[in-house]
């Protein structure tokens, strides 16, 4: 990819970034049901890296251009700028990412410092106090305790691991079933894989307001789908929305870990849509169906129609090809197995002329 066409590759990627994050949106809310809304956001963020990916590696459709009847020297006065224009965005981009990369790699490992450093397995006195409490664990998953930790969090990287407070083994064992299920819930349905995803489109585009709208509709579907579980086990909402508001008062924990409570503003979000769940029961109606076939078409319709959203904004691309050319990484590594692609421009005789000018 040229420099020149940089700045056409971001601004067309940031448009369909848009479309898809406001279908994935209406399409979550639509459905009204936490657990496949946050299948959707899953859908999201590896729908956006794929996006990425596409752009980078595959031809797209041309739907014309303003520049048919730009030559000559205005032609190449706008391709000089549209260079330089993308090696100031690129090179900000590229350094951003690296930031917000190493900024979640940095939380990350002080996270693992947190877990090697300050949490412990629980002693055999600790754990007579989870006698009364009915839990199940996967193979392999870790439950530790710690003196400093304000709430309770689950992550996994290598294993699955669930932490808590120590002074939150002393709370009544019908608390302790309601965080236990609510954080095993998390691991169950591979919370954290979707989270890996979600923070790797925040790295790479750092600079997009849609993403972390998205980061923040994620984390409120994962947190009401867990909440759905954890509650459905418990003989009442109401015992569990006070365990919920407890732990609410400590816990701050987010972004890189998967925490029973935080954020003091979603907690009246996550409290309606239990009352709407428990309202509307838990049977499936051919309604409900019908909405999460439709949204799931939906959402996988638009990342194909967005595939092919570019903007026509570089001035050297040809405007007589109704296609871009392959990209050479692509056509180089098809070349290896005996297949031919055009990896160049189709230009007519004066606009080639210019190409070859501003290239020397």
């Amino acid at each position: 990819m040229s420099w020149t066409a940089l700045p056409g590759w971001l601004a067309s990627l940031a448009l369909q970034l848009v479309l898809f994050q406001v279908v994935v949106e209406r399409l979550s809310l639509w459905i009204d049901d936490a657990r496949h809304a946050v299948r959707l956001w899953t859908l999201f963020f590896v729908g956006v890296l794929g996006l990425a990916l596409v752009g980078v590696l595959l031809p797209h459709y041309r739907f014309g251009g303003p520049w048919g009847d730009v030559v000559g020297l205005t032609a190449a006065r706008i391709a000089i700028w549209q260079g330089r224009i993308g090696v100031v965005l690129g090179l900000t981009w590229g350094v951003g990412a690296l930031l917000t990369g190493g900024w979640h790699i940095r939380r990350g490992r002080l996270l693992f410092r947190l877990l090697r450093t300050f949490c412990r397995e629980l002693t055999p006195t600790e754990r007579s106090l989870l006698q009364g409490v009915d839990y199940r664990f996967e193979e392999g998953t870790r439950l530790l305790t710690s003196d400093v930790v304000p709430g309770p969090f689950c992550l996994q990287f290598h294993r699955p691991y669930v932490v808590l407070p120590s002074s939150l083994l002393l709370a009544h064992p019908q608390s302790l079933q309601h965080v236990l299920e609510h954080e095993l819930e998390h691991l169950r349905t591979a919370h954290p894989l979707q989270l890996f995803f979600q923070q790797a489109c925040q790295s790479l585009f750092w600079f997009h307001p849609s993403i972390h709208r998205a980061a923040r509709y994620a984390e409120l579907a994962r947190e009401c789908h867990c909440d759905e579980v954890a509650a459905g086990s418990s003989k009442s909402l109401a015992d569990y929305l006070r365990t919920l508001l407890n732990l609410a008062e400590d816990s701050q924990f987010k972004t890189c870990v998967l925490s029973f409570a935080h954020y003091s503003r979603p907690l009246a979000e996550r409290t309606r849509y239990l009352l709407r769940r428990q309202q509307q029961g838990a049977l499936t109606t051919p309604r409900s169906r019908f909405r999460l076939r439709t949204a799931y078409v939906a959402a996988v319709a638009t990342i194909l129609a967005s595939s092919q959203l570019w903007l026509p904004l570089d001035v050297l691309a040809s405007q007589t090809a109704g296609w871009s050319p392959w990209p050479h990484v692509t056509a180089r590594v098809m070349h290896d197995f005996g297949v031919s692609l055009r990896d160049f421009e189709v230009y007519d005789g004066q606009r080639q002329y210019y190409r070859a000018a501003l290239s020397e």
